[in-house]
């Protein structure tokens, strides 16, 4: 195929997914077989909210699998709202939280409608555990990643709301547990 031809294609290809996803009602499990500390956090911060559902105002938590993103929360008063969890967060892992709930939304959300019944989510909350690359520098106009994140929310309003917070952690290893919520302007939950 010339390049002449290959752009007048439709570029609006069938997403085709190799696994099926799959859906649970979150249970906290061991995570005594993990190493990498990003999937020891991909593990901590559903159980964190598990452990809070009553304060939170949480009914119920949905772990997801091959879906995009790593879980659904269910509000108390129905809301739902997308999870995704990032260890090292910089724009690179920013952007692809924010795509992956666009792809929740647009594809996998249909896949368990019916199973959960959960009305379609309106937001998403990237919960990470560090700045990383240039979010974690400190400059004239930031003071780390919180500002450059707010930066980056100039996004079209067919976008996904999105917000973020910091998991505050400490232990290493299957020792990690976390310890609070923190938005840019400081404790949350």
């Amino acid at each position: 195929m010339e390049i002449k031809e290959y752009l007048k294609k439709d570029f609006k290809e069938k997403i085709n997914c190799p696994r099926d996803p799959k859906s649970t009602e979150y249970e906290p499990k061991k995570t005594s077989n993990l190493k990498a500390p990003w999937a020891i956090f991909e593990k901590i911060v559903p159980r964190y909210f598990y452990e809070h559902k009553e304060e939170l105002g949480i009914k119920r938590i949905y772990a997801l699998h091959n879906a995009r993103i790593d879980g659904v929360i269910e509000l108390e008063d129905g809301e739902t709202v997308m999870l995704e969890c990032k260890f090292l967060l910089g724009w690179q892992k920013s952007c692809n939280a924010r795509i992956e709930f666009e792809l929740f939304r647009s594809y996998y959300y249909g896949k368990f409608k019916d199973e959960f019944n959960f009305p379609k989510p309106q937001k998403g909350l990237i919960v990470f555990g560090n700045f990383n690359g240039d979010w974690s520098k400190i400059s004239k106009k930031y003071k780390n990643g919180w500002g450059f994140y707010h930066e980056n929310k100039q996004l079209p309003k067919s976008f996904v709301k999105t917000g973020i917070i910091k998991a505050e952690h400490i232990g290493e290893g299957n020792k990690m547990k976390i310890v609070a919520l923190k938005d840019w302007e400081g404790i949350v939950g």
